[in-house]
């Protein structure tokens, strides 16, 4: 009867269904172990253009979800179709023809998709980084099948193709090397300015709360440029990608109170300003001493 026939392909596409199902928990179970939790109790705003960007098993592993559940998902839906007595293969004739009319007519999205493979497998970028692109910069928020989502420090978001992200300034990969500087007139002890700055950075290694932050102390780079009559002393450290912000901020509060209890004043900027009567007594004092001369 009707029921004897359609019964056992409903059986078998609940079976096929049920494996399918099966497989695509268990395969994205796996590819969640190691991934970080997103709920971490932080508010996603980044402090500045840096960061400390996630693993590499975090970045490539929501791509791999998403191109499996695509893949278990039509071929579960084939095998339903068939154990219900369905044709499937001039289904699949059809897809091969409109998968082959849609690469013709879309290039673009082949480059791009072909392109974002390329950049996962050489490791150029992973999610949680900043970077910087020709079309834009920020913090990678999202990895699609043909773009990256970038959020720039300041709010904006950036949706890239990857063909068009060109060159990569990765800024949050190994080591950060951040530069300070400030200007002292002439009159102060540029030794006595290096020995201070030395003394801070010894202070900052010894800070229980940027332990372990520093690659490399702070140190004061000497005299770099004259600007006007004053030096321009130069100081930098390097540190762990995300973590030079308070470093600097830290840095930056201990070098001023250094510098006030030994009597080191920072070079304030001026403006000389010459009046007209100042520019006429000058000129007339300069006839009288021709004259006295020519006399």
């Amino acid at each position: 009867t009707g029921a004897q026939r359609i019964l056992p392909g409903l059986v078998s596409a609940a079976i096929v269904t049920v494996i399918g199902i099966s497989a695509w928990r268990a395969l994205s179970g796996f590819l969640t172990i190691g991934t970080p939790d997103q709920n971490d109790g932080s508010d996603g705003v980044p402090e500045g253009e840096g960061g400390v960007g996630g693993s590499r098993i975090e970045t490539v592993f929501p791509i791999l979800r998403t191109a499996l559940a695509v893949l278990i998902g039509t071929v579960t839906v084939l095998l339903a179709l068939s154990s219900l007595g369905v044709q499937i293969a001039p289904l699949l004739a059809g897809a091969g023809i409109l998968g082959l009319a849609i690469g013709f007519g879309a290039q673009k999205i082949v480059e791009d998709i072909i392109a974002g493979v390329l950049y996962l497998v050489e490791d150029a970028f992973r999610k949680g980084e900043y970077v910087e692109t020709s079309q834009g910069k920020g913090v990678v928020e999202a990895l699609m099948l043909r773009s990256v989502r970038l959020r720039h420090h300041l709010g904006a978001v950036y949706t890239i193709p990857f063909s068009s992200m060109g060159t990569i300034q990765n800024h949050s990969r190994d080591w950060v090397t951040v530069k300070l500087s400030f200007e002292v007139s002439p009159k102060q002890d540029l030794e006595k300015v290096r020995k201070l700055v030395k003394k801070v950075g010894t202070q900052l290694m010894d800070d229980p709360e940027l332990e372990g932050q520093f690659l490399a102390p702070l140190k004061s780079q000497g005299a770099v440029a004259l600007v006007g009559s004053n030096y321009k002393i130069g100081v930098k450290f390097t540190s762990k990608p995300g973590e030079q912000f308070l470093i600097r901020r830290k840095a930056l509060i201990a070098i001023q109170k250094a510098f006030a209890e030994n009597d080191i004043e920072l070079a304030a900027p001026r403006v000389v300003v010459d009046s007209m009567a100042g520019a006429e007594a000058a000129a007339a004092k300069a006839a009288t001493d021709q004259q006295q001369n020519a006399a």
